[in-house]
């Protein structure tokens, strides 16, 4: 019941309200069990009621006993009561006014508001009953309709609190009487004067202040939860053949645990399509004893692995015994295992023999495969050109118990072949036999769509054979070109062991990749990997043909590195075959030299992108997936990293050697290293610091005007006494130079198809990427294939190749051209000049 609301004009408290009423406990249950014959039983069902005891009876048949529940849960108890509001303050009388002959009086306080009432507390939860279930000892099976999941006998929960009331608010202060102002007349003459002044004296009562205001109400008090009431108990009431009744808290419970499983050829290893046989235990842990009068089955589930016709009888057992070990035979299934082994699921479960619930049910992973296997495969070279090879080894490894072989006892056929199938990945028709060449380890030739069939006549238990092969390209295949090779292991059948069945097969890819020569017409050096595509090649051999230029490609896993400075055979690298020209890179995931996935950039070592692009004039365009790659480590210094530092003692010595070789931090990584010291009385901020690293920033911009220096400062303060402060660290490094070649980074989400390479926005960044004199030979292709009638409207269309390559000249002379010429025709520094045939076609930008 909730409080009620206090007297508005005395300010009464608000009532407190009723706490919630007690859960009631529940009656006691008891239920028994009993068979009237095998296949029929009675349930009898007695619960305590007001005003006596009611019987429930039925009977059913075994097979048809529905699941029902048992409500023995205590009763919850009643929310508290919420507390009443508080009644409102009375408002204080107003004073009364001044008038001339009294003061005003003050305005009376008004009265404190009423508080809350509490909230009620919320009734406990009643007991959960006592639920027993009986059965007689020939009937102990019977505990297996039962769910004890649907047997509650939980306490009720404990009722809420009531919401407390609120306070209310105080009443207002009474007004204070209000003041009185009067004045008195009278009329003067002054002395000697002949007239008479009126005079006005003002006199004022101040008004009266007013009452105080009441406090408000406080909120009432908070109820208790109620508690939630105890839970009840299920006693298992078992009559023994004697008579004696005797009570548990848990029926039996079967465990079953598989001790061990074993094939029955003897090699140890669980294999598709075979016998084995297996051992299990059973524990009892619940209270009373497993069944003695009824037969305990444990059986196999069968599944899409496992089959069995045995059936264990499980013996009785006492509280915590555990019986003795019993067999299965198990037949595993024949599944087509293409790999060492799978993990297999073995299912158990347990019924007693009159009541078919399962219960015990139990789940293994059991260990499938075969006693041999293919391993430490490796392909010297997947993808490789004519006149190239890819060297295949591989070991056959003996996993078992037992030899293997057609000379082992028990004899047992054991082969390995070697076979290339065409791929289904591959848009270019290929003639395995006619375009590939293999051999085996002695240099004897095979037919490659037939393959190396290998038989080991002898390999011991737990011993492995080796094998190599020799594969080979019989003439120039277009980049793309891929075939499939098979390695496949074929072993006796468990059962009929001179019948030999295919037990794995290693499928890898082979790509035919184009052999690098280099030729000094090439301009630009497209960059590859395993992942590059035919068609992504071609597209971009068009792209660059419709530009008047010709590419070579460098196939990473080909060749094997991505290292511009590193000597080929022939004496030269990338960087001499490619200076002054562009280098196209395909970035996206490859396998790099570690083994690892990652981006085609993550093959440069640090800082030699910057150092070709400058001292090389190679000019690059970053083509790849979402993930950029980040130039700021290429650029910037970094201390956290490992460069290789040229520790100098101070500014000075290393501007000496700046200004005699202004080579010196051309080597790609190399950092050069500064303490800086000066002299300060008390200590040095860090605005110090950063005015030395400008002062030295001028300084060596004065040397060498167009090369570009990037320093970084590490402050760290130190006092060193007599006037010396140390301020940590500058490193500096040369980073691009202002006539440098360009570097550019196009993202495209779809890398590889044919769309993302040939359209105006490739292509613009294309032209771009090249440099200067490039860029000129491009327009003056473009140009000489335009009909000269209809140049002018190519040149105002702004999606055709020519204006892309204008906009990318335009975009140069702002950018580079002001410090070319100003270094090559103005101070002399060895560059190479414009041609007088590059000018003439500059003119002709200007006469459009």
């Amino acid at each position: 019941m909730h409080g009620s609301q206090g007297n508005n004009i005395e300010a009464e408290n608000g009532t407190d309200g009723e706490n919630g009423t007690e859960g009631g406990n529940a009656s006691s249950i008891s239920i028994e069990l009993k068979s009237i014959s095998q296949n029929k039983i009675s349930i009898i069902g007695n619960a305590q009621k007001q005003g006596g005891r009611i019987e429930v009876k039925r009977e059913f048949d075994v097979g048809r006993v529905p699941e029902f529940e048992i409500n023995a849960r205590g009763g919850h108890g009643g929310k508290g009561g919420n507390g009443g509001k508080g009644g409102a303050g009375h408002s204080g009388k107003s004073g009364t006014d001044a008038t001339q002959e009294k003061y005003a009086t003050f305005g009376e306080g008004g009265s404190d508001g009423g508080n809350g009432g509490a909230g009620g507390s919320g009734g406990n939860g009643g007991s959960g009953s006592v639920v027993t279930i009986s059965v007689d000892e020939k009937d102990v099976d019977l505990l297996l309709l039962l769910n004890r999941e649907k047997i509650n006998i939980e306490g009720g929960n404990g009722g809420g609190v009531g919401t407390p009331g609120k306070g209310s608010y105080g009443g207002l202060g009474g007004k204070g009487g209000a003041k009185f102002r009067w004045a008195d007349s009278h009329w003067n003459r002054p002395l000697l004067s002949k007239k008479s002044h009126l005079t006005q004296t003002w006199h004022e009562h101040p008004a009266g202040s007013c009452g105080v205001s009441g406090k408000d109400g406080s909120e009432g008090n908070v109820g208790m939860e109620g508690k939630k009431g105890e839970d009840g108990r299920i006693i298992f009431r078992v009559k023994e053949e004697n008579g004696e009744c005797r009570d548990y808290s848990s029926p039996f419970q079967l465990n079953v645990e598989v001790e061990k499983i074993e094939d029955d050829n003897g090699y140890g290893i669980i294999e598709p399509d075979s016998f084995a046989k297996l051992w299990i235990s059973h524990t009892n842990n619940g209270e009373m004893s497993s069944p003695k009068h009824q037969k305990v089955n444990t059986m196999v589930k069968e599944n899409e692995w496992f089959s069995s016709s045995d059936v264990v009888q499980v013996e009785t057992l006492s509280c915590g015994q555990k019986g003795s070990s019993s067999s299965f035979s198990l037949f595993v299934k024949d599944k087509s295992i293409r790999s060492p082994d799978v993990e297999a699921s073995l299912e158990l479960f347990t019924k007693t023999e009159r009541i078919h619930h399962k219960f015990g049910e139990f789940e293994k992973k059991i260990p499938v495969g075969h006693p041999a296997k293919i391993s430490s495969l490796n392909f010297s070279n997947t993808t490789f050109s004519y006149g190239e090879e890819s060297i295949i080894s591989f070991d056959v490894e003996n996993l078992s118990q037992l030899g293997l072989g057609s000379n082992q006892n028990p004899s047992r056929i054991l082969s390995v072949s070697i076979q290339l199938k065409s791929s289904g990945d591959t848009k270019i028709p290929l003639e395995i036999d006619r375009d590939f060449a293999l051999e085996d380890e002695s240099g004897k030739e095979f037919v490659p769509s037939s393959g190396i069939s290998v038989e080991i006549p002898s390999l011991s238990s737990k011993s492995t054979q080796s094998f190599k092969a020799k594969l080979k390209f019989k003439r120039q295949l277009p980049y793309g070109s891929q075939a499939e090779v098979h390695i496949s292991l074929f072993l006796g059948h468990p059962q009929r062991m001179n019948e030999s069945r295919l037990i794995q097969v290693e499928k890898t890819n082979i790509n035919a990749s184009d052999t690098y020569a280099y030729n000094q017409d090439d301009n630009i050096l497209l960059v590859t990997n395993e992942n590059s595509q035919f068609e992504e090649i071609e597209s971009w051999k068009e792209l660059i043909s419709s530009l008047g230029m010709k590419m070579s490609t460098w196939n990473i896993p080909n060749n094997g590195h991505f290292d511009f400075n590193r000597k080929r055979s022939d004496g030269r690298s990338l960087a001499e075959d490619f200076r002054g020209k562009t280098v196209v890179i395909l970035n996206n995931g490859c396998k790099i030299s570690d083994g690892s996935i990652a981006r085609t950039t993550s093959w440069w070592k640090e800082r030699e992108l910057v150092s070709n692009a400058r001292d090389n004039q190679i000019s690059f365009l970053i083509f790849g997936e979402e993930t950029r790659y980040e130039l700021s480590s290429e650029i910037v210094p970094q201390f956290h990293s490992d460069p290789q530092y040229i520790q100098f003692k101070d500014e000075d010595e290393f501007l000496k050697r700046l200004e005699k070789d202004s080579s010196l931090l051309s080597n790609g990584r190399s950092v050069a290293k500064i303490p800086i010291q000066v002299r300060a009385l008390g200590e040095v901020w860090k605005g110090t610091m950063v005015e030395k690293c400008s002062e030295i920033r001028d300084k060596v911009k004065a040397l060498h005007p167009h090369h570009r220096y990037v320093l970084a400062y590490n402050f760290l303060y130190a006092d060193e006494g007599f006037l010396k402060s140390s301020l940590g660290d500058v490193i500096i490094v040369r980073s691009l130079d202002d006539t440098v070649s360009g570097i550019v980074q196009l993202n495209k989400e779809d890398m590889h198809s044919k769309s993302s390479i040939l359209n105006n926005i490739t292509r613009a960044n294309l032209v771009k990427s090249l440099n200067f004199h490039q860029k000129l030979e491009v327009l003056d292709f473009q140009i000489k294939k335009l009909d000269g009638s209809v140049v002018d409207s190519y040149l105002l269309n702004l999606d055709a190749p020519v204006s892309s390559t204008l906009l990318a000249i335009l975009s140069d002379l702002y950018d580079e051209q002001y410090h070319l010429r100003s270094s090559t025709w103005n101070e002399g520094a060895e560059r190479e000049s414009l041609q007088s045939r590059h000018l003439e076609v500059l003119k002709k930008i200007l006469l459009f």
